[in-house]
């Protein structure tokens, strides 16, 4: 049998998001009365960010965000956490940007939270949400909203 590993979280996690996160996205304009969240395309979740892929609008870039071991005996415990974050273009003339950046944080952590069973080898599962933030990639480049969450957990080997 196969090692739950690291590799395997980020899977695990990446496909419970990619499954879920459009249905969650109805909902949430649904129960606002409004269409603000925009779908995201099953092609548009990344591990690296460079200029074809911020063309697309909204993308989820996701990775690693932190890991530690520690050696009890001849087992370790690792704390691993991965980041999925939205990124969408914030071209100012939004008024709405900060909701928007709220409510794509909400659809990730419920869809999370909603699927948490799913990846029953982690434990201590933690969902952090993301501050919404804005970012410049380029220098000339457009400025980008981003918001998202951390998602931890503790795996043995």
């Amino acid at each position: 049998m196969a090692k739950y590993d690291e590799e395997q979280f980020m899977r695990d996690l990446k496909n419970i998001i990619l499954n879920n996160v459009n249905a969650k996205i109805d909902e949430i304009n649904t129960e606002k009365g409004d269409n603000l969240l925009k779908q995201v395309d099953d092609n548009n979740f990344y591990l690296t960010l460079d200029d074809e892929y911020l063309n697309a609008d909204p993308i989820i870039y996701y990775g690693i965000a932190g890991s530690e071991s520690l050696g009890i005996g001849p087992s370790t415990e690792r704390k691993v956490g991965v980041f999925f974050d939205i990124i969408f273009i914030n071209d100012f003339t939004d008024r709405e940007l900060i909701y928007k950046c709220l409510r794509y944080s909400r659809a990730l952590r419920e869809v999370i939270e909603c699927n948490f069973k799913k990846i029953a080898e982690v434990g201590n599962l933690v969902i952090e949400t993301v501050t919404p933030t804005d970012v410049k990639m380029h220098g000339e480049g457009p400025y980008y909203k981003i918001g998202g969450v951390v998602v931890s957990g503790n795996l043995w080997s």
